[in-house]
Order: structure tokens, then C-alpha cells, then sequence
């Protein structure tokens, strides 16, 4: 990506129009590819590698769309890619549900299996739940993008977020269930507990999901609130007059009366805006339809009253936005249960399976139920101006501390030196002098700055090793792959 810099037509001045999305290859002269392996935790199937461009050119046919439309890319593909990360690790939590059920049946203590343990009891309903509501939010996520239905950020955001939290709970409950046996690398399960850890950072950590969720998904409602408040309220940098004026005229203007009005009586009269009708739900579902209608119900409320006490720190508590976006995850997960639910029941499903999910639901809805009305409570009554006060008492006495002692990242305004050196010896490296492996195999002068004879000649030779002894080397036996 970069900025699309067009010339005014008048002043001649370079000015931003948009931002284009771009086709980079490492062969371009001008790209430094200075580490061309870093290890990782898990998803070792991939290498990862650290590079710069210096005065990279571009030719316009490796524009990707149109110039200037980039941006439009980039939420594409972030929204492709969300689903497809969510659908990742969808899986691997059922597996990893089935594994530690199968595991708690299977593994006795004081002559009982696990599962008769109520712990290991709550933690088998959660997983079950969880996976079917992950599973139930996946597929109206991609049903939206088979649509080709194009405002879907905010639920791209929300599967996201929700799949990739709980879905590496369930992986880290069902190695809980295993115990030490589950973090042993013969049982696979460790492998998935590393490799998916990652999904609440990458595609837009789960922190910035959630700032997402509350300002995106709320822009509608914030707008409204705010020519409200424009309308109506006192502007203390406004004459006595003109606030007179405007006020008076606003008030006589039935088309602000007919929004501010409700508002004001949801505001400061406490009365709740009118709960959404869920038509066509199967009979045996109208329980947990009518939870859901009347929990949608409170959350529009809610979200207008943290609006109301926050008032313009709302930008910033992060804490209360989060709140209100969990919420909001929480109830586009049960609505997707039920909708799936509600297509099991119709389509006359049956059996253990089929059983399960229907309990699953049910629980799902009683667990969630409870989740988004302790947050309503926090809302209202929380320990965040203690949080702040701690996080600050801690950052204070950080400063202390010498940062020769610590990472630091190299983008820090205290310098690329400023940190500790991170040790990179044990980190197998591709061969070629940092370039693109698959660079090798073409002819000599094709690759910017590779000859590739020597590179060959430097692979056929063998690699000396710590013991003395040398063999040839063995990217298949190389346990970092692994």
C-alpha cells in the first residue's frame, strides 16, 4: 500500500487522493529483504521474513484495482480474510471439543472419569456451545459474502473477534482436560494450541475489534445524538443570543422534535426503545427468540446511555467500549444460533448429534444471557478510574527500569539501539543471502544482486556442525518446521 500522490492542478503541489494497493515482488531492486526467516511460536508451515524498501519502483501495470482505490482492496481482503481465519480456527476448535470430551470419558480419577467431575462438566458445555455459536456466526458471515452484501465490517469484525477468542479457549480447555499429556507434542494438540493462538492479533488484534465495533457499528446512532445535542443544547463559545435563537428554533422544528423527543425520554426518563420483532421462529425456539429480542432491546438503551454519562470521554475509555462491544458480539452469536438452530429444527434433524446442539443452545443462551447483563451492570458501576490509576502507577515505575534490559521495538522513539539485542543465532535461515528462495532456481542475472552459481555451489556444500561432524542439510527433519 502507499499514498496516492496526484499534483493540484493548480498550485502544481503533490496531494494525497486515496491510497493504492500495489504488486511488491522481493526481486524488485530496492527491496531489502535483511532476515529471511523469524522463528514463531506456531504456524511454522510459513517463514516469515523482515524487509525494507529503498526507493522502490513500481511500474503501473502492478497497480492492483484502480489508483487511488486501494483502500477498497484492503477492507476487501480484510474481510475475506476474516472469514477465512475464523473458518481456520472453527475447525480446529471442534477438534480439539471432540478430543477433550473423548479424553474426559476416557481418563479415570478415583475410579470416575473426568466428566463426571462438574468443572470438567462446565468446561464440555462451553466448548459445545461455543464451537456450535462459532460454527452458526461463520456461516451467515459467509452466506453475506456469497451475497455480495458490501457494509459488512462490522460483522466481518464480530465473527472475528468471537472465533478467534473463544475458539483458542476451547483448544486451551481441552488441553486443561488433557493435562500434562495434552502438551506433549505426540497428542497434535499442542500444535493447534500454538498455532492458534495468534488469530486474536492478526487481521486486526481483538482490542482494535472492539473500538471498531462500538464506533462503526454505533456511527448511526452517534450521528444522530450529536445534531441533537447541536440543536438543542447550550454552547458556552455561542453568544446568549444565538443560543436563544437556535434553541428556540430547533424546539418549534417537528423534524428535530420527532428524533429528540424519544431520545430524551429514553435519556432521562429511563423508557427503553421498543424490542425488535422476531418473526417465523420455530415454535420450540420462542423462549430464547424472546431473550433475544429483549436483550437487543436493552443493549439499544444501554448504548445510549454510555453515550449520555461518558459523554465525550467515550472516545477514549476504551474500557466502556469494549464493554458494549461484547456485548454486541454476544448477541449477533445468539442470533446466528438460533437462526441455525431454527434451520435444524425445519430441515427435521435428528439424533445424538442434532441433541447436542440443541443443548448446546439452550445453554449458550442462558450463559450469554447472564455475560451481557453483568457488562450492563458495568456500564453503570465499574473499577475503571482505579484501573487507569494502577496502569499509570505501573508505567511510572517501567520508566525506572533501563531499557537496555528489555525488548524494545525498533520503531520506538527512543531509537532502533535502544533495547536489548534479541538473540537470532538459533533461527534456521533460507539459503540465499536473504532473498527469495524460490529466486534460486532462475538464471544467472534475473535476481537483483544474487548470483545464483554461488548460491548453488554454497548449497552442495556440506554445512559444518558444533559436534565436528558434517551432513548435508535437512529442511524436512528440521524441527522448527514442525
Amino acid at each position: 500500500m502507499c499514498k496516492n500522490m496526484v499534483p493540484d492542478p493548480e498550485t502544481g503541489e503533490l496531494e494525497q487522493q486515496g491510497v493504492n494497493a500495489l504488486i511488491v515482488t522481493p526481486d524488485m531492486e530496492g527491496v531489502e529483504v535483511f532476515e529471511n526467516n523469524r522463528a514463531k511460536t506456531g504456524i511454522r508451515g510459513t517463514w516469515q521474513a523482515r524487509f525494507r524498501f529503498n526507493d522502490v519502483r513500481v511500474p503501473a501495470e502492478n497497480v492492483l484495482h484502480e489508483e487511488g482505490k486501494g483502500l477498497k482492496v484492503a477492507l476487501s481482503c480484510l474481510n475475506y480474510g476474516r472469514c477465512t481465519l475464523s473458518a481456520g480456527v472453527t475447525g480446529a476448535a471442534k477438534a480439539a471439543r471432540d478430543q477433550g470430551i473423548k479424553w474426559a470419558q476416557t481418563r479415570y480419577q478415583f475410579e470416575r472419569p473426568l466428566a463426571d467431575f462438574e468443572l470438567v462438566q462446565q468446561k464440555i458445555a462451553r466448548m459445545s456451545a461455543v464451537t456450535y455459536a462459532m460454527d452458526a456466526m461463520l456461516y451467515m458471515m459467509t452466506g453475506m459474502l456469497d451475497r455480495g452484501e458490501t457494509d459488512i465490517m462490522v460483522e466481518t469484525a464480530i465473527t472475528k473477534a468471537f472465533c478467534s477468542e473463544f475458539g483458542w479457549k476451547v483448544i486451551d480447555e481441552a488441553m486443561q482436560i488433557m493435562g500434562g499429556e495434552g502438551y506433549m507434542t505426540e497428542h497434535e494438540l499442542e500444535r493447534s494450541w500454538r498455532d492458534n493462538r495468534i488469530h486474536s492479533i492478526v487481521e486486526g488484534s481483538n482490542e482494535v475489534m472492539q473500538s471498531f465495533i462500538f464506533a462503526y457499528g454505533g456511527k448511526q446512532l452517534a450521528e444522530k445524538m450529536v445534531s441533537i445535542q447541536e440543536a438543542l443544547l447550550w454552547d458556552f463559545d455561542e453568544s446568549i443570543g444565538d443560543n436563544l435563537s437556535r434553541i428556540l428554533t430547533a424546539a418549534t422544528t417537528p423534524a428535530v422534535l420527532k428524533k429528540a423527543l424519544p431520545m430524551g425520554a429514553q435519556l432521562f426518563l429511563g423508557l427503553k426503545p421498543s424490542a425488535p420483532e422476531l418473526r417465523s421462529v420455530h415454535a420450540a425456539l420462542q423462549e430464547q427468540a424472546d431473550t433475544l429480542t429483549s436483550l437487543i432491546q436493552k443493549h439499544s438503551h444501554y448504548f445510549k446511555l454510555v453515550s449520555k454519562w461518558e459523554r465525550e470521554d467515550v472516545v477514549k475509555h476504551q474500557a466502556q467500549q469494549a464493554r458494549v462491544a461484547n456485548n454486541a458480539i454476544c448477541l449477533f452469536a445468539l442470533a446466528s444460533s438460533l437462526s441455525k438452530m431454527d434451520d435444524q429444527l425445519r430441515s427435521g434433524e435428528y439424533g445424538p448429534e442434532f441433541e447436542r446442539d440443541r443443548a448446546a443452545v439452550e445453554y449458550l443462551f442462558d450463559w450469554f444471557e447472564r455475560k451481557i447483563h453483568q457488562n450492563f451492570g458495568e456500564m453503570r458501576e465499574n473499577a475503571d478510574e482505579s484501573m487507569r490509576e494502577a496502569a499509570e502507577a505501573a508505567r511510572a515505575h517501567n520508566d525506572t527500569l533501563s531499557s537496555e534490559d528489555f525488548y524494545v521495538h525498533e520503531g520506538s522513539p527512543l531509537g532502533r539501539d535502544a533495547g536489548k539485542e534479541p538473540p537470532t543465532e538459533h533461527i534456521p535461515q533460507f539459503d540465499g543471502d536473504g532473498q527469495d528462495p524460490r529466486e534460486v532456481d532462475r538464471a544467472p542475472g534475473e535476481t537483483y544482486e544474487l548470483d545464483v552459481e554461488d548460491v548453488a555451489e554454497e548449497m552442495a556444500e556440506p554445512t559444518e556442525r558444533g559436534n565436528g561432524a558434517s551432513e548435508e542439510p535437512s529442511p524436512a527433519s528440521d524441527p522448527e518446521r514442525s
